[in-house]
């Protein structure tokens, strides 16, 4: 069975990797890891997180 895409790959190159305490990370979020590991929450904060269906 073919795979069809519906766009064109190339076009969206796959981000590189880190590891960040053994956890791979694309390098976008590991190059500001110090930045997220200080994030101090307050009481009012509302954290939202979501995921893809399908």
């Amino acid at each position: 069975m073919e795979t069809e895409f519906l766009f064109d790959q190339s076009v969206l190159p796959r981000r590189k990797l880190k590891l960040v305490q053994d956890v791979a990370l694309p390098d976008w979020i590991a190059d500001n890891w110090s930045t997220l590991q200080g994030f101090q929450a307050k009481a009012g904060d509302v954290i939202i997180a979501t995921y893809p269906k399908a």
